[in-house]
């Protein structure tokens, strides 16, 4: 993709005036700020705890290691590169579907020390939502646990209401069952968290940083993730 346009660019981007990690302190931060004024104290946390974990300094790292066949090259976020494809870039410039999208890719390829750190931390707050908030499938699961509580307890009120005690504890029993499915702790899936993550990773990065992916969700789960995990996880991505 546009070879020959990125020696200079990536010189231009990442000065010494512009390094990666307090660009992406500052990044993170405002989230932080964002989640704990919408209410999310819980991702707030997990999103600090992560930024001080060993996982979050090896991408960091990964994101600063040079090429070792070209000087002064780091990883580029795809969007830079989609750029820098001129042929590409002047196919998309013939749909006015893709302005915005043109738009975000010249953003990414000027500025590139701060698309890195911008898409470095939505990899990084993903993962704190993923952990702490759960998905869409799931909600409706507990909602639907919810609406059946209320129903029993209900009926288990109005028989009991009518003197019929007995024949209201079948009611009693459906209502704490699903009153106890509703509220259980949630606990996401490591799998899913991992495979989910290399993509993202080589989405955003180009590169698949399984290791990276699975650093980056040991941080947000705050405990180890084992390398037979990650490979069988990583596996079905292939499939």
């Amino acid at each position: 993709m546009a070879d020959h346009l990125r020696p200079a660019l990536t010189r231009r981007a990442f000065s010494a005036h512009q390094p990666l990690e307090p660009l992406l302190a500052a990044v993170l931060e405002e989230r932080q700020r964002e989640y704990h004024a919408q209410g999310y104290n819980e991702t707030a946390d997990v999103l600090a705890q992560m930024a001080s974990s060993n996982g979050v300094a090896r991408f960091v790292g990964e994101l600063r290691r040079e090429s070792r066949t070209r000087a002064g090259y780091y990883w580029p976020t795809v969007a830079a590169d989609f750029w820098r494809d001129v042929s590409f870039r002047k196919r998309l410039q013939k749909d006015p579907r893709h302005a915005a999208a043109l738009v975000s890719f010249r953003w990414a390829a000027h500025h590139e020390a701060a698309a890195r750190a911008v898409y470095a931390a939505d990899v990084l707050c993903w993962l704190a939502e993923a952990v702490t908030q759960p998905d869409e499938r799931t909600r409706r699961e507990i909602d639907k646990h919810k609406r059946k509580f209320e129903q029993q307890r209900r009926a288990y009120q109005l028989l009991c209401a009518e003197g019929l005690e007995g024949e209201a504890k079948p009611q009693l029993v459906e209502a704490a069952k699903h009153l106890w499915l509703a509220s259980r702790k949630w606990n996401p899936d490591r799998g899913m968290l991992l495979r989910a993550n290399c993509r993202k990773l080589a989405g955003l990065f180009l590169f698949g940083g399984k290791r990276i992916a699975a650093g980056l969700v040991a941080a947000a789960l705050n405990e180890p993730i084992f390398y037979w995990h990650t490979r069988h996880a990583v596996k079905k991505i292939r499939r």
